[in-house]
């Protein structure tokens, strides 16, 4: 009887232990091949990773390359800044945990911008 259970027992875990496998060289294959961004991930980037800026402003005029890299991107004294997180939170409808985790993970590579960032989250 014993043995019955732990058998079944093993045989779950190796079911799970493959299904998680195949998941993750879903995400890893479907990431690589991933183009482009959708509005919702531009602004959780935004609102992740803005110093007090949860929304682009400036949106009658042209704007360059620095100011989406400041609007997407943890500055080097932005790093671990949860209170602009919350702050521009509170201007969106959304609950912040996500958007803390988000800029965890983005603070470890200030000044950079990843798709990866938010893949593995």
């Amino acid at each position: 009887m014993i043995k019955k259970i732990l058998v079944k027992k093993e045989f779950f875990i190796a079911v799970f232990v493959l299904m998680l496998i195949m998941q993750v060289a879903c995400m890893i294959y479907f990431g690589t091949i991933k183009q482009g961004y959708h509005i919702d991930e531009v602004y959780s980037y935004g609102l992740s990773n803005s110093y007090y800026k949860p929304f682009p402003t400036d949106r009658n005029k042209w704007l360059d390359n620095s100011y989406f890299n400041d609007y997407l991107e943890v500055g080097k004294n932005d790093k671990f800044k949860y209170d602009s997180v919350y702050y521009n939170q509170g201007e969106d409808v959304h609950p912040p945990l996500f958007y803390f985790a988000l800029h965890t993970i983005s603070s470890f590579t200030p000044n950079s911008f990843s798709k990866w960032q938010g893949i593995i989250l």
